[in-house]
């Protein structure tokens, strides 16, 4: 159970967080290739979680998420999705703007 808190810790630590197959220099899958590249132009932003080289997390990330499909990316906290969701939401140009909102943090409001 120590994974499950990990994976808590990190998911709470850091606004932009992908776990996949690899890293941004190696993917290990294709799918995991595709969400670093849709991630390109803000892997600064992103922390890339590699599962193969942690199986505690490999194994209970499925049961963290819900979501049994790795690449999983979260932003603010929350599970964004798989791999379909991460393409469509760069396809629409959405994940950027999501990426921009998390690592800016809130607006705030002039006095």
């Amino acid at each position: 159970m120590e994974a499950i808190k990990r994976i808590g810790n990190l998911v709470a630590h850091h606004p932009v967080i992908l776990f996949a197959k690899g890293d941004a220099c190696q993917p290990r899958n294709r799918d995991s290739e595709t969400a670093i590249d849709c991630l390109s132009e803000c892997l600064d932003s992103v922390l890339i979680i590699d599962v193969t080289s942690d199986p505690e997390i490999r194994a209970f990330l499925p049961k963290w998420s819900d979501e049994q499909h790795i690449p999983q990316l979260y932003i603010n906290g929350e599970i964004v999705g798989d791999i379909d969701v991460i393409r469509e939401l760069s396809d629409s140009g959405v994940l950027q703007q999501m990426i921009d909102t998390a690592v800016s943090g809130p607006t705030q409001l002039a006095s």
